[in-house]
């Protein structure tokens, strides 16, 4: 059978609603928790997802790797999102710019050269002390195509499998970042933001303690963005659970009884629709800050494979009633659908999309 989906968007906001709790707010509730059996706990790591653009969109703030990651950011070179013309080197295993992590995140850019590479104010590499004297890992996808280094934003997402209690995260970076963690591995409502470094940096420590209400699995997302430089790299760690000081060790170190496992795949059938815009909804001009919508609001849905996947030629998308032709991408088991409104006189108007997964329902 296939899935329908209704949603009306609201063209005549033009307010960007905020869902991100602040930092603030220190508390993983369980409404944060996923279902039961909602996780595959036989197949540990993370997935990353990395786009690289250029010049024509500095990567120093937030809302720009935002833009780059989510492909709503137009390259000013071609006038087409930089996520279409991705200058990232894609996953030699299938094509596309979502590789699976199979440990832990402890990346540096010059670890392609000497997984030994130790620079200072990084916390794991050889030269640390027991048990953070770990080697780098080079970064997936860098070098792009291009043979640069800089202007592209990654994002990890998984499931971290978390005490009761208090747990100290800690995210070393250059350069910035922004973690959250909630009710889905995407950009989603009810999520909240742990830590955060909304600029550029060279290698350096944001850490900050959190109180998890009940044990169990949870959604997180890890976004991090690389300006220019000859250096960058992310190690994404906690300390040992209960604990707030001492040694730090990085999510899903296997080897270490103190590391927080992570899982990187569901069990969730069907696909599911993971994040739509406009509810609101605000444009991203080449400069990657958020502007007047246009005349025809750009319409964007992202459905996100379960167990089966989506069959994306069998992808329908209207406007009260009236198929709109839009634009359909798959990255990894992200498939994105877009399209331009029409110019509107109407404040509220509903779409409509249709799909069917990969078992024909």
């Amino acid at each position: 059978m296939q899935h329908f989906t209704t949603f009306k968007p609201v063209f005549a906001s033009l307010a960007v609603i905020s869902s991100l709790q602040l930092a603030s707010a220190q508390t993983i509730s369980t409404n944060m928790m996923a279902p039961p059996g909602f996780v595959n706990t036989n197949v540990p790591g993370m997935k990353m997802y990395i786009v690289q653009g250029n010049s024509g969109l500095p990567m120093d703030q937030v809302h720009r790797a935002e833009a780059l990651i989510s492909g709503k950011a137009i390259d000013p070179m071609t006038g087409q999102p930089f996520a279409a013309g991705n200058a990232a080197t894609a996953d030699p295993a299938d094509g596309d710019f979502v590789y699976n992590i199979d440990r832990y995140i402890n990346l540096h850019e010059q670890a392609i050269n000497d997984p030994n590479v130790a620079t200072a104010g990084e916390n794991f590499n050889p030269s640390a002390a027991v048990p953070m004297n770990i080697p780098n890992d080079p970064e997936l996808g860098i070098p792009g195509t291009t043979l640069s280094g800089d202007y592209f934003a990654v994002e990890f997402t998984g499931f971290l499998q978390l005490p009761a209690g208090t747990v100290r995260f800690g995210v070393n970076s250059d350069d910035g970042f922004r973690l959250t963690i909630g009710s889905g591995v995407n950009r989603v409502p009810s999520t909240l933001q742990l830590i955060s470094l909304d600029t550029t940096r060279g290698f350096g420590n944001t850490e900050a303690n959190i109180t998890v209400t009940q044990a169990g699995l949870y959604p997180f997302r890890l976004l991090w963005w690389e300006n220019t430089g000859a250096n960058s790299g992310i190690e994404f760690y906690t300390f040992a659970p209960g604990t707030t000081s001492g040694n730090r060790y990085l999510v899903n170190d296997t080897n270490q009884a103190n590391s927080i496992k992570a899982f990187r795949e569901t069990m969730a059938s069907p696909p599911l629709i993971t994040f739509a815009t406009p509810s609101s909804t605000t444009w991203i001009d080449p400069s990657g800050t958020g502007s007047v919508v246009p005349p025809a609001p750009l319409m964007r849905v992202e459905i996100t494979d379960g167990a089966t996947t989506l069959v994306t030629n069998s992808i329908t998308f209207s406007l009260d009633g009236t198929n709109v032709t839009g634009t359909v991408m798959k990255s990894g088991a992200v498939t994105s659908i877009s399209a331009l409104a029409p110019i509107l006189n109407a404040a509220v108007h509903t779409n409509r999309l249709a799909y069917t997964d990969s078992a024909g329902n």
